[in-house]
């Protein structure tokens, strides 16, 4: 997340996720925390603290970094879903078992 001049990152461990591999990865935030889960674990390595962006006027992105260029994410990204609440440990891998099982 970021606002103004501060950026904050959460993030997980050098390795989680295997170049040329199918996961899922799902972020879920409560208030200041951002937990983030690959294949319905949760992965975080690092956790920020993310205040409320108000102050910002960038939009979000999946995959890239803000100047649509640094980091980009490199493989496919699809199955996108955004709630209007947290998911919990045991949804996030509800959520995980129920999309492999129907990659195609």
């Amino acid at each position: 997340t970021s606002q103004g001049a501060a950026n904050q990152s959460s993030i997980t461990a050098i390795g989680s996720v295997v170049e040329g591999t199918v996961v899922t990865l799902a972020l879920s935030r409560v208030g200041a925390d951002i937990a983030m889960y690959i294949d319905g674990v949760d992965a975080t390595d690092t956790a920020g603290v993310h205040v409320d962006p108000v102050a910002t006027t960038n939009t979000m992105k999946v995959g890239i970094r803000e100047n649509l260029v640094s980091e980009p994410l490199n493989g496919p990204i699809s199955a996108v879903k955004i709630f209007s609440y947290a998911l919990n440990a045991d949804q996030q891998m509800q959520k995980h078992i129920n999309l492999s099982n129907n990659w195609e």
